[in-house]
């Protein structure tokens, strides 16, 4: 699967969870923000393709993504960053579900 599409595959599996993605000029690479309940992901514009795919492949391996359907290219590259990532968001996603918030 080519870049571009791999792209696309991951701005898809955003809108499907409800997470929001957004291009700006930013200092860093960009990353996963949670503003009033909701999650947004920030990813700097100046970034070429291969970058932005790192920013979303980091961030999506936080995610307690067993129970979603994935294409297998999307899981590999998710896969690829999970041993690097520096927290799960299991226990708060837990914690908004129980409460009837959505994530």
């Amino acid at each position: 699967m080519d870049s571009a599409t791999l792209l696309q595959e991951f701005e898809d599996l955003a809108e499907r969870m409800s997470i929001r993605i957004r291009y700006g000029k930013l200092d860093g690479g960009g990353g996963l923000c949670r503003y009033r309940d909701e999650y947004h992901i920030v990813i700097n514009k100046r970034l070429d393709i291969d970058g932005r795919i790192e920013v979303l492949g980091r961030v999506f391996a936080q995610f307690p993504l067993d129970d979603v359907f994935l294409i297998p290219a999307i899981r590999e590259a998710i896969d690829q960053y999970k041993d690097t990532a520096s927290e799960s968001l299991s226990d708060d996603l837990e914690t908004s579900a129980d409460s009837g918030e959505s994530p």
